[in-house]
């Protein structure tokens, strides 16, 4: 046994140090982001008030991520005219500049922190994903591209959809594929879960479920070894298309089982917000033409 391969987790754990401090150091000072100020209340507001009025347009798993912290920090908040017309923008300078100006820094501060832990587990299961494929050598490698990984880094600190997005449509591939190598259904409500938590980090997160269905077909017919024939090809997957309901299960509980309405008003607002930039797009190419 090589010495990488002795100590592989000593020097993972040196990596995820490393992209930890890194994300500390530039979260300290940095101030608020536009989408933070309609984010992180409204995640607040998740918990405290059971109610998913604020910030509909975007799924609440994220926000809930970095709501929970604030619970502790028990900052006041309005329930006046912006909480009660759903203007979260308001609500969210309302909330940071007036009701909390003295927590302002420690709540966005903690806020952010389950962001940076999401980010270092991407690094951690891009590790698992890279050794099982390459080796120990090539595991550590890949954490550490993703530990620098400048995109990586700059969303790993804001209470953003795109870290969460990231993170479970990566888990997906590979839970995937772990499943595809021994299934069962213990690896299939894993792969469910991680699909469930796709959908509830971004709308855009729905790409996943045909991605996935292509890479199971696309296993079957490019593997070598066809031997166990299209019925052992379907008893391996018997269990594949159920993680689907594990997956709905996930995202039913992320809205508490009593607010999915909210999940269509926030999809029906992207699917009109796609609308508009297809219609823009289509006719700047026009005009070109």
């Amino acid at each position: 046994m090589s010495f990488v391969e002795k100590y592989q987790y000593g020097i993972l754990a040196i990596i995820l140090l490393l992209m930890f401090s890194l994300g500390i150091g530039s979260m300290k000072g940095d101030s608020l982001t536009i989408d933070e100020f309609a984010h992180i209340p409204a995640g607040f507001t998740y918990w405290k008030l059971q109610d998913y009025r604020l910030n509909p347009e975007h799924p609440p798993l994220m926000k809930l991520l970095a709501g929970f912290p604030m619970l502790f920090l028990d900052p006041e908040y309005d329930t006046g005219t912006s909480w009660k017309t759903a203007d979260q923008w308001e609500f969210g300078r309302r909330f940071f500049f007036l009701n909390n100006p003295e927590k302002k820094e420690q709540l966005v501060f903690w806020a952010r922190m389950p962001i940076l832990l999401a980010g270092l587990f991407l690094c951690f299961i891009v590790f698992l994903f890279a050794r099982s494929l390459y080796g120990v050598k090539a595991g550590l490698l890949a954490a550490f591209f993703i530990a620098l990984e400048p995109n990586i880094l700059a969303h790993s600190k804001y209470v953003t959809t795109d870290l969460g997005v990231t993170l479970f449509f990566f888990l997906s591939v590979y839970l995937l594929w772990r499943y595809l190598q021994q299934p069962s259904w213990q690896r299939a409500v894993l792969l469910g879960t991680a699909l469930g938590g796709c959908l509830a980090s971004k709308f855009s997160g729905i790409l996943i479920f045909p991605v996935v269905i292509l890479l199971v077909f696309l296993w079957f017919f490019l593997k070598e070894d066809k031997s166990e024939g299209i019925k052992g090809y379907l008893k391996k997957i018997k269990w594949f298309f159920p993680s689907f309901i594990v997956a709905l299960f996930f995202v039913f509980a992320v809205y508490q089982f009593v607010h999915f309405e909210a999940f269509f008003v926030g999809l029906k607002d992207v699917m009109l917000h796609s609308e508009c930039f297809l219609r823009l797009l289509l006719r700047f190419l026009l005009s070109l033409s």
